[in-house]
């Protein structure tokens, strides 16, 4: 137990630094362990090679920079400590056989190409999903938008997000059954490390908008995209694990590409002031633009 602890926390560590090149030296020494005994016992507790992980995880991560930011590549290359543009190069075409460049141009992102955490707080076990279209035609409300770090991307912050939620809550007296968010990663605006995010919140009923102080925007869905949605019912806290692992487990298993487009989320309020119950917990179905890689 205390070994398995000690992995546990250590992949803590790895996913706080995965954008660097983690030498297994370097590791064993964060973790007091022989660099021997740590490659048998993390092999062991997790059924992954160390080595393996450490650089899947940061090519990973280099793979959502190259899709959803605009950072010269040679500067992502630079980020992310390769010794050159052309050895970031390499290692996409060993293991995606696909240049940075062309992953760009591409629409959509297969999953497949994105190695899963190891870090988790809540079960992995199967979760149910439906293939639906957008849940409703149209949206009205306010856009909203945040900045995070290019090593933070695929965290999916929600306590930064929950401060949107209640502000935006807080401008009705009436307050809607249903909460819609749009979000995901504005690739033009990506500043230094920093990756920013558009949070569009809006309700679905324009007589709920009479109520709102400042101006909205509409935004109509798209008719024909198909959704991946899952039910997520528990404590706030737990939604951005749950996230997680939409993308790093139950996506790549059903073999999908996710579309180009943003989540939706749609957050069931039925009248509360704020977005989940006193004990903190909320009641989210997540929806996902997909479309099956076979």
């Amino acid at each position: 137990m205390i070994i398995k602890n000690n992995i546990s926390h250590l992949i803590d560590w790895i996913e706080d630094n995965k954008h660097y090149p983690l030498r297994i030296d370097e590791i064993a020494q964060k973790a007091g362990y022989s660099k021997w005994y740590l490659q048998r016992a993390f092999s062991e507790v997790t059924g992954v090679n160390l080595a393996t992980y450490c650089r899947k995880r940061r090519l990973s991560l280099a793979v959502l920079t190259v899709k959803y930011t605009e950072m010269p590549l040679a500067d992502i290359a630079s980020w992310f400590k390769y010794d050159s543009q052309q050895t970031l190069t390499n290692e996409f075409v060993k293991y995606y056989n696909v240049t940075p460049r062309n992953l760009r141009k591409s629409s959509g992102l297969n999953l497949k190409n994105i190695y899963p955490s190891l870090q988790n707080d809540i079960d992995t076990d199967y979760v149910n999903f439906k293939l639906v279209d957008s849940p409703v035609k149209e949206m009205y409300g306010i856009e909203y938008s945040y900045s995070i770090a290019i090593d933070q991307m695929d965290k999916h912050p929600v306590k930064q997000r929950k401060i949107i939620w209640d502000e935006f809550l807080s401008l009705f007296e009436r307050k809607p059954e249903k909460i819609y968010c749009l979000t995901g990663p504005v690739v033009r605006n990506t500043k230094g490390s920093q990756v920013g995010y558009r949070y569009f919140l809006s309700v679905h009923d324009l007589d709920y908008c009479e109520l709102l102080p400042r101006d909205i925007k509409k935004i109509s869905m798209n008719s024909g995209q198909a959704y991946a949605v899952f039910e997520y019912k528990g404590h706030y806290s737990k939604l951005e694990g749950f996230i997680r692992n939409i993308y790093n487990i139950y996506l790549p298993r059903e073999n999908f590409i996710r579309s180009d487009g943003e989540d939706i989320q749609e957050f069931i309020i039925n009248g509360r002031s704020t977005f989940g119950d006193t004990s903190g917990y909320v009641e989210v179905n997540y929806y996902v633009p997909v479309e099956n890689s076979q």
